[in-house]
């Protein structure tokens, strides 16, 4: 398949028509919901039926995907230490039949996933789903708002900044690779759910 260009963003708290300049700065044509729970009583206007009626005024797609490729996950065999294992998740056929459906809309439209939190680096939608969609060959973008983006090799920078500061990244490419994969687990330990 050929490399698509995935995009993904974060609504937080933000009113609906700046979530919507946001989305039509980048002519993104359909948004997949990947919130396990498609409703907020912090920003009830991203409430399943408020926003995908707002994006159909639009003429923006909206599709949720929460139970396949949300955080939230029921089965206690994928969780490690309490917390939902990525890795494991990632095997899992559910999963993998979610990113068909981002794959069979992004073929086709400018595709945003949607979860709650803004900044990417802190939600599963860019440690879990998009980490998965980039080992798939796409492009991951990240809208932070209509004038700036982070891509997912933007991100993995940050988290090598984070984990391995002062520059303590290496040339060696295979010895880079394990200190991402690194960043990515601890990531994990950081934005996964957390079992109650």
């Amino acid at each position: 398949m050929e490399p698509l260009k995935i995009f993904t963003i974060g609504h937080s708290k933000r009113t609906t028509e700046e979530f919507l300049k946001v989305l039509k700065a980048h002519n993104i044509g359909a948004i997949i919901d990947v919130r396990s729970v498609p409703f907020s009583r912090h920003a009830p206007q991203f409430n399943t039926d408020v926003i995908s009626e707002k994006l159909s005024e639009n003429g923006i797609v909206y599709f949720f995907c929460g139970k396949r490729l949300g955080a939230k996950i029921e089965d206690p065999d994928l969780y490690s230490e309490g917390i939902v294992d990525f890795e494991k998740v990632k095997m899992k056929d559910f999963f993998q039949k979610g990113l068909d459906i981002v794959e069979k809309y992004a073929k086709r439209l400018n595709v945003a996933l949607m979860c709650s939190e803004l900044d990417p680096i802190r939600c599963h939608r860019t440690i879990l789903v998009s980490k998965a969609l980039q080992d798939r060959g796409h492009n991951i973008i990240h809208l932070i708002n209509e004038n700036k983006i982070e891509t997912q090799k933007d991100i993995e920078n940050q988290m090598l900044e984070q984990y391995y500061p002062g520059g303590q990244n290496t040339l060696f490419a295979h010895l880079s690779k394990d200190k991402l994969k690194s960043c990515y687990i601890n990531k994990n330990k950081e934005v996964g759910y957390k079992m109650r």
